[in-house]
């Protein structure tokens, strides 16, 4: 735009880094920064999807879905009344 601009930059195939900046910042500036960003995020990325996790790291044994459904509604029935 006139005063505005946006960057899209992909990283690890996985999401979108986007970038505003206005007409003081140079698109020069903002590729740097973004490179150094990007293999940033990337060893970041890579590191976590190395890592083995079984159910049991996010589910308690105890865990009964149908609780867990009627939990849901009722916080949302919260959420949404008046």
């Amino acid at each position: 735009g006139k005063k505005d601009s946006i960057q899209l930059t992909l990283i690890s195939d996985r999401c979108i880094l986007t970038t505003i900046f206005d007409d003081r910042t140079t698109i020069g500036m903002v590729r740097l920064y973004t490179k150094e960003a990007v293999e940033k995020l990337t060893k970041i990325f890579d590191e976590i999807l190395e890592r083995k996790y079984s159910p049991e790291d996010f589910i308690s044994q105890d865990f009964e879905p149908d609780d867990y459904t009627s939990s849901v509604k009722d916080r949302l029935d919260a959420f949404f009344s008046d």
